[in-house]
C-alpha cells in the first residue's frame, strides 16, 4: 500500500473583481509526473461580500471539466464540496469565484492526501 502524504492547505486572495480571481492548487504547477493528489475535502468562501457563483474545474492541458458550481453563495459563508476529488498527472484544481469585488477576500480550504503512483501498484 502507497504511503500517504497529508495535504492541508490553506489559500487566500485579494480579489482583482475580474476574470482573474482564481486560486489553483497546485498553486505552482501541475500534478507531478507519478503523483495522484486525492482531495477529501474542499471548502471555500468570499468572506467580504456575494459574489455571483463558484465554479471548481479540473484543468488537464487545454481541456476544462467542470467538478462543481455554487450559484450566489453568501458572503462570510463557508461552503463544501466534500465528494473527493482525484488529480493525475498534469492536473489542476481551478476554483474561480464569478463575480467577485475588488479586494473581496477569497479562501479556499483542502484536505487530502497524495500518493506515488508507482508505490501504489
Amino acid at each position: 500500500m502507497a504511503k500517504k502524504h497529508a495535504i492541508r492547505l490553506h489559500l487566500r486572495k485579494s480579489a482583482a473583481g475580474d476574470a482573474t480571481d482564481l486560486l489553483y492548487y497546485p498553486e505552482g504547477e501541475s500534478v507531478q509526473d507519478g503523483q495522484r493528489h486525492h482531495l477529501t475535502l474542499l471548502s471555500f468562501e468570499d468572506e467580504t461580500t456575494n459574489c455571483t457563483e463558484v465554479q471548481v474545474d479540473i484543468i488537464h492541458v487545454a481541456k476544462t471539466f467542470r467538478i462543481f458550481e455554487q450559484i450566489a453563495p453568501a458572503a462570510g459563508r463557508t461552503y463544501f464540496a466534500d465528494d473527493e476529488i482525484v488529480l493525475t498527472t498534469g492536473e489542476r484544481l481551478r476554483v474561480y469565484f464569478s463575480g467577485a469585488t475588488a479586494s473581496d477576500v477569497l479562501d479556499v480550504w483542502l484536505q487530502g492526501y497524495w500518493v506515488k503512483e508507482a508505490e501504489d501498484a
